[in-house]
């Protein structure tokens, strides 16, 4: 761990600058605001070894077809 340490705070300046960038390009290339739309709020984990849910099919209810 220690050796880790030593290889990495020489370089820190480095990975910040690299983060910088990559937070501008992803700024740059984002075509709208964030949404939280398509993110699953439940724990897969759950779904998949409680509840028995092995598709992502199954991970959200069906939608009711209001007619």
């Amino acid at each position: 761990i220690v050796k880790a340490h030593w290889a990495f705070f020489p370089r820190i300046g480095h990975w910040y600058r690299r983060r910088q960038e990559e937070k501008a390009r992803i700024a740059q290339l984002r075509i709208g605001p964030p949404t939280q739309r398509g993110r699953y709020s439940g724990s897969v984990v759950w779904a998949y070894y409680a509840q028995g849910r092995q598709k992502f099919s199954e991970l959200l209810p069906p939608k009711s077809r209001a007619q």
